[in-house]
């Protein structure tokens, strides 16, 4: 029993210290299910986590894609877990796109956590990538902000050398009018920027206080 205790009470003081190795970052960028699409087809993109079992209560998602190939139409907050939404930036011109937000105490804890639908549109054929980039965050609802976030993924998706069909775009039209393009959120949802602006085919990065 006095061993053990020894190693307990050595084990406390190293891990004050910083001195034993940092556990390792569970949390998890879910990659969405690969699929292909037509030239002119919008197409969601589910940014979702996998908590593993920790609670987290702030997201930063920052994401990259090629802007010769890809083009962001609309950002849909609609059935996330974040309730407030501190930062968003969207930028055609430097393919990148950062969307931060969360909830207060005790957070959020689930194995497919909905954040966000981002909505692309294909410009040219071949293989795209979209990037989740290294400065992505997810912070443990810790105190301590401690960044859990283990992976990096990049989605690849495959679009077809073809065009959509006239009946095919009346139909995409129709759902993707104009006055829905850029972002939207429920009205539970508090958002520290202005949505109302149509600046999501540009670059915007003012933000609004409310």
């Amino acid at each position: 029993v006095f061993s053990l205790g020894v190693v307990y009470l050595e084990y406390k003081i190293l891990d004050r210290a910083n001195f034993l190795p940092q556990k390792p970052k569970l949390v998890e960028f879910i990659i969405p299910e690969n699929k292909q699409y037509k030239i002119g087809e919008i197409f969601p993109v589910d940014l979702e986590i996998n908590t593993n079992d920790i609670a987290i209560n702030a997201v930063q998602t920052d994401l990259g894609f090629d802007t010769q190939k890809l083009e962001l139409k609309k950002l849909s907050l609609e059935n996330s877990f974040a309730q407030i939404f501190i930062q968003e930036e969207i930028s055609n011109e430097g393919g990148y796109l950062r969307l931060t937000g969360g909830l207060p105490n005790p957070g959020y804890n689930g194995e497919k956590g909905h954040f966000a639908t981002a909505y692309f549109m294909a410009k040219s054929a071949g293989l795209v990538d979209i990037s989740y980039l290294p400065s992505s965050l997810v912070l443990a609802n810790n105190g301590s902000g401690t960044n859990i976030l283990k992976n990096y993924p990049t989605i690849t998706y495959l679009i077809k050398p073809e065009y959509l069909t006239d009946t095919e775009k009346e139909m995409q039209d129709s759902i993707f009018s104009s006055n829905v393009l850029g972002v939207e959120s429920s009205s539970s949802q508090i958002l520290f920027f202005d949505n109302d602006q149509e600046y999501v085919m540009g670059i915007q990065d003012e933000i609004t206080n409310i």
